[in-house]
């Protein structure tokens, strides 16, 4: 019922926005322009989804489980997390860190919310680019 009065409440879907990337909402507040403006059209896009969308996009994320898929991979994979995230925890998180046989690199962003790549750019490519470039020895006899 929350999801369908964010819809068409503007300030309650910001509200929840904010939450999910709190450096940029907290930016947008104090009056830089181009965090506000880019909280602004993320709303705007929010608003502007399809009804279904909108809902089953929520829904599927709360039911999102591919612990089973994880224990596949065997490749050195690099996790990040917020530690501001609200909907992903530090528990899950080190779960899927567990479930991962080639995971052994997680990285913390603090202050950081559940959207890096909009909250902290500059610091998530640096993560990026120092993992890919590792020498992980992999494909070597």
């Amino acid at each position: 019922m929350i999801l369908e009065q964010m819809r068409s409440d503007r300030a309650l879907l910001a509200q929840a926005m904010a939450l999910l990337m709190p450096r940029v909402a907290a930016a947008a507040q104090r009056g830089e322009a181009a965090e506000a403006a880019l909280f602004a059209t993320l709303v705007d896009d929010a608003l502007g989804m399809a009804p279904a969308a909108f809902v089953d996009v929520a829904r599927s994320l709360s039911q999102w489980n591919r612990f089973a898929d994880a224990r596949q991979l065997t490749l050195p994979t690099l996790l990040v997390w917020g530690d501001q995230d609200v909907i992903v925890d530090r528990e899950a998180t080190t779960r899927t860190l567990i479930a991962i046989p080639g995971a052994n690199n997680l990285e913390v962003m603090h202050g950081v919310g559940h959207s890096p790549m909009l909250e902290a750019q500059r610091r998530l490519a640096e993560i990026y680019v120092n993992f890919i470039t590792q020498d992980f020895g992999v494909g070597r006899e």
